[in-house]
């Protein structure tokens, strides 16, 4: 399912289809679909760097749904490109990263703690951002993205120092 927001170039993509809704998650038939599209992703987006090439070609020959979530986790074009595509809602990649999101997300419910667990995350925020969450203590909270965590307080952070 894809939320388009008021921008014109999404606006503009989605008005080519007629429907765009629960199709990353349910119609098997989209699975050899989704394979071409994540080879056309790879080689017409995702190779911005020369050093990327290698670990591109790695993903298309060794990416499985069960190890979407490794994948995630390294600091490659994966990680990046999905982080900066969900931040700014950018629906036609969106659309491309279908497969690794529907993916992610079934993996992650798959290893969902039973029980509440306390994480860390290490980030530089705004004060700003500070203020809106302190506001939203005891909300929901919408964020558009997956975070990384750690349950050990130091691991996140040394995400602080890598900046």
């Amino acid at each position: 399912m894809f939320i388009v927001r008021a921008k014109k170039r999404n606006q503009q993509w989605a008005k080519q289809y007629s429907k765009v809704t629960d199709v990353i998650a349910q119609l098997k038939d989209l699975f050899t679909h989704c394979r071409i599209d994540r080879s056309s992703a790879r080689s017409n987006r995702f190779e911005e760097e020369p050093k990327e090439i290698e670990v591109s070609k790695d993903f298309e020959f060794t990416y499985s749904p069960e190890i979407s979530i490794d994948w995630y986790r390294k600091n490659t074009f994966l990680y990046r490109k999905l982080n900066s595509t969900l931040r700014v809602q950018d629906v036609e990649l969106l659309y491309l990263f279908r497969f690794f999101i529907r993916d992610t997300s079934k993996q992650l419910e798959q290893n969902r703690c039973r029980s509440t667990v306390r994480v860390f995350r290490g980030q530089f925020m705004s004060k700003k951002e500070v203020e809106m969450l302190e506001k939203s203590i005891g909300e929901f909270v919408s964020i558009s993205s997956f975070y990384s965590t750690s349950i050990n307080r130091e691991v996140a952070q040394k995400f602080l120092n890598e900046d």
